[in-house]
């Protein structure tokens, strides 16, 4: 370099310094590197740790590496990027945090650094993270199965099969103290609302011989009741779910649902009916979508019950199976193996697809493999294959071989998780372009937030935290094995 400048006749001195390129020239080059080399650039010079300091080229950056990643209006970009970024290399690179937590049986849910578990005899755990420290409540020592863990600053809420009679049963404890507050059975599985809890129940009448759905609303502490619901058209075999200011319950082989508002118990609306059977439904916070046995998606509007939609293109072709929506697009799919997808605003169609039937005949279990995540639509196939396309066109992304019989285990921002039952291997992928982070044995596996729990046969669970907290004392630390090549 030295000797051409020198053949030209040019000096150092008549170079043009980078400082002397436009911002926007040396923001462009700046976006191009990894983002911790953008961070050390600040200590160059002034010019660049004002280059380095404008928010734009971190709003570039966050789009580019964390693309999932809403950045909050109350935070600037380059505190977002700082925050995330060291968290989302650790899944890439597979370096975490290790800890084992003994005579844990089940982990159940997570809330911050308090893990609730199954137990030995049906008992729940809370587990304070920080310290490994365990306090233990009496669960239900009589029942088959833990499938209910709800819990908020006051109370926790456990629900498990096969209470008395065969049905199901459900309990409440005070979360500080581990004191039980009140219980009882249940139809279904309870819901906890702020201040209340919502329990499906049912009456039934020994001279007809008939039930009716009767769903109550009591007070979370004391179980006193604040209003009930009878419903001798839902009778036993319902199912209850809560979405903004309303209750819903359906009876799907009677081709309806009903609700209610859920602060008064006061009946709304029924939609479907013997004429117009109802298949499934799907709700989101302003709109109702049903699917109906011809074919046919209406999109209501929850108050008033207007009809803004009407979506027509699968009309004909089999019963609507599946619905899923977000806050973009409704996607649906049918038993003739349709997939049609549109835009929720305007109702236009964006693709329509037709897969291939499944083996197996349940075809509302085979509709439960689907998914909508961000800007991705997630296909967890029967013959092995995990399709990623974009929900937009339809378009494939990637196709990964995950394994015959790969139920996907999380779909989070970033990552899918899946679990081979077929070599009893644990997957994680990349949900931006499929590729295979790291594979590991493993016999159970679950994710909450940047935590990832692994059950071991004799009654362990590894915890795996991928999070960046370094003043979290945890009594070692571990790498995964690098994985190998799908």
């Amino acid at each position: 370099m030295v000797s051409q400048i020198g053949q030209k006749g040019l000096g150092y001195q008549d170079l043009a310094p980078i400082t002397h390129l436009p911002l926007d020239i040396t923001l462009l080059f700046l976006s191009l590197l990894p983002g911790p080399q953008v961070a050390r650039t600040k200590r160059v010079c002034k010019y660049f740790f004002h280059a380095v300091s404008n928010q734009n080229l971190w709003t570039r950056l966050c789009q580019r590496d964390l693309p999932a990643s809403a950045i909050p209006a109350s935070v600037p970009p380059s505190l977002h990027y700082k925050r995330c970024f060291p968290t989302e290399e650790n899944w890439r690179k597979g370096r975490y945090v290790y800890q084992r937590l003994s005579n844990c049986e089940r982990p159940l849910s997570l809330r911050n650094d308090q893990l609730f578990s199954e137990g030995p005899n049906l008992s729940f755990q809370i587990w304070d993270l920080r310290n490994s420290s365990c306090r233990t409540v009496e669960g239900f020592p009589i029942h088959d199965d833990i499938d209910t863990c709800l819990h908020d600053e006051d109370i926790l809420v456990g629900g498990a099969n096969s209470g008395p009679c065969g049905g199901r049963a459900f309990k409440v404890w005070n979360k500080a103290t581990g004191n039980f507050l009140w219980g009882g059975n249940t139809h279904d599985k309870v819901i906890l609302d702020g201040p209340r809890l919502i329990v499906p129940g049912c009456d039934y009448d020994t001279t007809t011989r008939l039930s009716t759905a009767h769903i109550r609303a009591c007070d979370k502490k004391t179980g006193h009741r604040q209003w009930s619901i009878l419903d001798p058209e839902l009778r036993s075999s319902y199912s209850v779910r809560l979405k903004g200011n309303h209750l819903f319950a359906s009876k799907l082989n009677e081709e309806f649902v009903k609700y209610w508002d859920k602060n008064t118990g006061e009946f709304i609306r029924k939609v479907g009916s013997a004429e117009k059977p109802l298949s499934t439904y799907e709700l989101d916070s302003k709109n109702l979508v049903c699917g109906f046995i011809n074919g046919k998606i209406s999109v209501l509007n929850k108050e008033n019950g207007t009809v803004i939609h009407e979506l027509v293109d699968l009309e004909g072709e089999g019963e609507i199976a599946c619905l899923l929506i977000d806050e973009e697009v409704i996607l649906a799919t049918n038993r003739a193996c349709h997939f049609a997808c549109w835009n929720k605003v305007s109702g236009d169609l964006l693709f329509k697809i037709k897969a291939e039937p499944p083996t197996n005949t349940d075809w509302n279990r085979y509709s439960t493999r689907l998914s909508l995540s961000g800007p991705q639509l997630i296909w967890d196939r029967e013959d092995g294959k995990l399709e990623i396309r974009n929900k937009y066109t339809g378009l494939l992304v990637k196709s990964c071989i995950s394994g015959r019989l790969s139920p996907v285990l999380n779909i989070d921002d970033y990552r899918i998780i899946t679990y081979s039952y077929s070599d009893k291997r644990v997957k994680i992928w990349d949900k931006r372009n499929g590729d295979l982070l790291f594979v590991f044995d493993k016999i159970r596996c679950k994710v909450f937030g940047n935590r990832m729990f692994t059950e071991n046969s004799d009654k362990t669970v590894d915890v795996c935290d991928f999070s960046d907290k370094p003043e979290i004392p945890f009594p070692d630390k571990g790498q995964l094995p690098s994985p190998p090549k799908p």
